[in-house]
């Protein structure tokens, strides 16, 4: 993750270096490839913008296998099914939390479980 904001940060540093302002965050992304076909830059920034955009595509890539496998394996876990369903939560957070406390027989109760995890009451 921190790869993905980090390449979309310099994208966005290289535009406004040549007076290209767009909006901040993943939306550059999509219009890169016409913001480089309307704008006059050096080859190696071209280039090396080009480049910045393909190393973001496989960091998403990357990323949606691995959240495809985890949901994969929750759909055949009847606990990672169940946590699924909890309001807010999603894949890592269900994937997580199944790690976490296994079958949760091991805890008294809530109480216990969300202490193991650093809550404290007033959470």
């Amino acid at each position: 993750m921190q790869d993905r904001v980090k390449t979309v940060s310099q994208i966005h540093e290289f535009l406004l270096e040549f007076g290209i302002s767009q909006p901040v965050g993943n939306a550059i992304i999509t219009r890169l490839p016409v913001v480089l076909s309307d704008h006059s830059l050096p080859p190696r920034i071209a280039t090396t913008l080009k480049r910045l955009h393909a190393h973001f595509k496989y960091l998403s890539e990357q990323i949606a296998e691995v959240d495809k496998e985890m949901a994969r394996q929750l759909a055949e876990d009847d606990l990672g099914q169940r946590l699924m369903t909890i309001p807010g939560g999603g894949v890592v957070t269900a994937s997580l939390l199944s790690a976490e406390m296994g079958n949760g027989k091991q805890y008294g109760g809530s109480r216990d479980f969300a202490a193991s995890i650093g809550l404290v009451p007033r959470q």
